[in-house]
């Protein structure tokens, strides 16, 4: 049980490092400022996030590349919580449904299938 909470801790570490800009790249800091965890467990992370005006395109949305960025961030503290290392994206799918305009709060959730 503690194993799992200090692997918890540290993808939230790594998290908060890469959101401020401690580690990674600018981009990746810019698209996730503001981002607040709520909830983490073994394998899911649940987050709050308003989506702020520099992260728009030219019409007003969110930018798609900003989405892609926080998905993959979140989604990577999620796989981290569950093993040793982080792992590389390999397969990076997103089907965008509609636009999401800016100044709006967004709560979401990403899970990694844990294999029993």
């Amino acid at each position: 049980m503690e194993e799992n909470i200090l692997r918890i801790l540290r993808s939230l570490k790594w998290l908060q490092d890469v959101t401020t800009g401690a580690i990674g790249y600018e981009l990746e800091s810019r698209a996730l400022r503001g981002l607040q965890v709520i909830q983490a467990q073994r394998g899911f992370i649940r987050c709050n996030f308003t989506v702020p005006t520099f992260a728009s395109d030219l019409n007003g949305n969110w930018h798609v590349g900003a989405i892609a960025t926080i998905i993959d961030n979140v989604g990577g503290a999620a796989v981290y919580s569950m093993g040793d290392r982080l792992n590389v994206t390999v397969n990076f799918n997103i089907s965008y449904y509609s636009t999401a305009k800016i100044q709006v709060c967004f709560s979401f959730f990403l899970l990694k299938k844990i294999d029993s």
